[in-house]
């Protein structure tokens, strides 16, 4: 699957947010906005079987609104998980709702 960056460079605002889940591994976000494109980036050393389902993820919550809360967050990102049938290890669908929100937030308190 292809990742594609926003179109408008100039207006670009990327942050990223990363902690250590329960368990020790760590997790880490990258958010690139620009206008009303978004591109998301889940990275760190836990694994979803199939590797594909981290695109899902990634797609899923591309696809929220702005303003949705951890738990709407966390819910988008269990029933990605459920639908696809993926296997997550060493990171839940709380900590990626943590990483979101705290992207969010950076990018709005810029």
């Amino acid at each position: 699957m292809e990742r594609r960056r926003p179109a408008d460079r100039k207006q670009l605002l990327m942050t990223q947010q990363e902690e250590k889940v329960p368990g020790g591994k760590l997790a880490r976000l990258t958010m690139e906005k620009s206008g009303n494109s978004t591109l998301l980036q889940l990275s760190g050393d836990f694994f979803i079987h199939p590797e594909e389902g981290i695109f899902l993820i990634e797609e899923s919550l591309m696809g929220i609104p702005e303003n949705s809360s951890e738990i709407r967050v966390r819910q988008t990102v269990e029933d990605a998980v459920k639908k696809a049938g993926l296997e997550m290890i060493g990171i839940d669908a709380e900590a990626i709702a943590r990483l979101y929100i705290r992207c969010r937030e950076s990018i709005v308190d810029r």
